[in-house]
């Protein structure tokens, strides 16, 4: 049984082709994501342009 977690949102899927989606998904996601410090640098870039 798996959990997807957002703000304010906590659902538990047990579903195993949608469980399976979920997985193929965040594995996409997960090696675009940005380390912690280029996440730091990026969220300063922005807020100093605003």
């Amino acid at each position: 049984m798996n959990s997807i977690e957002s703000q304010d949102v906590v659902s538990v899927l047990s579903e195993r082709q949608l469980v399976s989606e979920f997985w193929l998904r965040y594995g996409t996601l997960r090696p675009q994501a940005l380390d912690t410090e280029a996440s730091a640098d990026l969220i300063k870039q922005v807020a100093e342009e605003l």
